[in-house]
């Protein structure tokens, strides 16, 4: 084998090293836009599922100073008595580092921290705040590419009138 055919072997195997390294760079760019995408789904998931179950199970809801701020009494040892321990608050806040997320502060101190949600919109009916029956919720997220997506749903309370 002379020079010349090694240089033609080296630069042919190095545009096919590129070619491949490319297709895998480009396959790697998809699994974690996918990736994170589905856990910021698997997120919008778990507070619906949550804030739901809070929001159904409450013996009172009570609306935060904003549209973004929630609480709600479980009457865990049903004695009703109403303590801080069994006060919940759903809030939109964020995370140690500054990430926008959603807040679930129990009055014991405990909190589920769910970072991929960037909004929580709440709306009551009826508007009188001592009777609240109904909240419907929004959730919204950030796909990977960065375009909103969010979730609504509405949710009864069991315990009122």
């Amino acid at each position: 084998m002379t020079l010349a055919e090694l240089l033609v072997s080296v630069v042919l195997l190095g545009i096919v090293m590129s070619v491949l390294f490319g297709g895998v760079l480009s396959v790697h760019r998809t699994y974690r836009s996918v990736t994170s995408d589905v856990w910021n789904r698997e997120d919008a998931m778990r507070a619906t599922a949550w804030l739901s179950r809070d929001l159904r199970d409450a013996l009172t809801v009570t609306r935060g100073a904003t549209a973004s701020t929630v609480s709600v009494w479980l009457d865990r040892d049903d004695d009703g008595l109403q303590s801080a321990a069994e006060t919940i608050t759903w809030s939109a806040g964020t995370t140690a580092a500054g990430a926008p997320a959603l807040l679930r502060t129990a009055g014991d101190g405990s909190r589920r921290v769910l970072p991929s949600i960037t909004e929580l919109r709440l709306a009551y009916t009826p508007a009188a705040p001592a009777s609240v029956r109904t909240v419907t919720a929004t959730v919204s997220y950030a796909r990977a590419d960065g375009s909103p997506r969010g979730d609504t749903w509405t949710v009864r309370n069991r315990n009122t009138a």
